[in-house]
């Protein structure tokens, strides 16, 4: 998706775990802190993704900024299920076409089946939202 769009981060947060950060993040922010807000939620609720062509008019903008780059221009939010969401920003006004949104939702909807069969998750403090310790040196 990066290398056709204008994608330039893309975050999926399941079962309120970030399982999936890419591309560009909020400085200082660490990975795997990401809190869905009311338009993630009210994506999953509805079964219903949602195209913020212009970030800027939205008074929502602060719930992805506070883990996509501040010049996020545009954002995509696409549910994953019930149980996750699908985020993608981009730095262009109206940077997403139709086609790229048919992506996202068809990449959500394969991550829905995936996961909603039973694949393993990470165990909780391996990769993101880790402890920070590192195991013993051999």
């Amino acid at each position: 998706m990066f290398s056709t769009t204008r994608c330039k981060s893309l975050v999926l947060i399941y079962k309120g775990r970030t399982l999936f950060h890419y591309g560009f993040i909020t400085k200082g922010l660490k990975p795997g802190n990401v809190v869905p807000g009311e338009i993630c939620t009210q994506a999953m609720r509805d079964s219903q993704g949602n195209y913020l062509a212009n970030l800027v008019l939205y008074p929502g903008r602060p719930e992805f900024t506070a883990f996509l780059p501040e010049n996020t221009q545009g954002v995509m939010v696409q549910p994953v299920g019930k149980d996750g969401v699908l985020v993608a920003g981009t730095d262009t006004i109206r940077g997403f076409s139709r086609l790229d949104q048919a992506w996202l939702s068809t990449i959500a909807d394969k991550l829905e089946v995936s996961l909603g069969e039973g694949v393993a998750l990470p165990q909780a403090g391996v990769g993101f939202g880790s402890s920070g310790k590192q195991p013993a040196a051999r």
